[in-house]
C-alpha cells in the first residue's frame, strides 16, 4: 500500500489533498476501529449472495405504482372468491380490468388461486389483454401438470405461428 495515498474501496486519494486536522481525524478513526489500512473491495464479489437475491426479489411482494393506481381507480381493496365470481358473472370492460388486476394481485399473494383464475381466463379467452396476462402468470408457474397440458393443447390448436400467446406457451419449458 502506498504511504502517500489513502484507499477508500477502489478510490485512491493523495494524502496531500487533506488538511492536518482531517488527517488527524482519519488517523484517530482508524485507531478506534483497529484498522491499519482501508481494505479494497475490489477483490470481493457479492454476486449470487442469498441476501442479494432476496433483496432483488423483495419488490415482487408489493404492487408497483401502476398496479396500485389501477386498484385505487377500480376501488379494489381485497380479491375474494366472491369478487372474482362477480367479475366472471358480468363480462364488461370494467370487470375485465378487475380480472386483469386480480390475476396480477393473486400471482404475488396466493399462487394457487392465481393459477385457477388465470387458467379460467385463459380457457375462456374473453379479452386479449386479460388472456395475455393469464398466460404470463401461468408461464411463471413451473412443474404443474395442469398448466403443461393447457399449454400443450394451446400449441396444438393455435394455428397462428406468430401469436404472442403461442410464444409465451412455447417458452414455458425454456428457462
Amino acid at each position: 500500500m502506498d504511504m502517500d495515498k489513502i484507499h477508500f474501496g477502489d478510490i485512491q486519494l493523495d494524502l496531500s489533498l487533506f488538511t492536518k486536522t482531517q488527517l488527524t481525524t482519519l488517523k484517530q478513526k482508524m485507531e478506534v476501529t483497529g484498522r491499519k489500512e482501508v481494505v479494497s473491495t475490489k477483490n470481493y464479489s457479492l454476486i449470487n449472495r442469498t441476501w442479494d437475491n432476496i433483496y432483488v426479489q423483495s419488490h415482487t411482494h408489493y404492487p408497483d405504482v401502476f398496479e396500485l393506481a389501477e386498484a385505487i381507480a377500480l376501488e379494489i381493496s381485497e380479491v375474494s372468491d366472491e369478487f372474482i365470481a362477480l367479475c366472471f358473472s358480468s363480462i364488461d370492460e370494467d370487470s375485465l380490468r378487475k380480472l386483469n388486476y386480480s390475476i396480477l394481485y393473486l400471482s404475488r399473494k396466493d399462487i394457487e388461486r392465481a393459477k385457477n383464475v388465470a387458467l379460467r381466463c385463459a380457457k375462456l379467452a374473453i379479452d386479449s389483454k386479460v388472456t395475455e396476462t393469464a398466460f404470463k402468470v401461468l408461464s411463471k408457474i413451473k412443474n404443474d401438470l395442469e398448466i403443461e397440458q393447457f399449454f400443450i393443447d394451446h400449441l396444438v390448436y393455435d394455428q397462428d405461428k406468430h401469436s404472442a400467446l403461442r410464444q409465451i406457451a412455447d417458452n414455458y419449458w425454456s428457462d
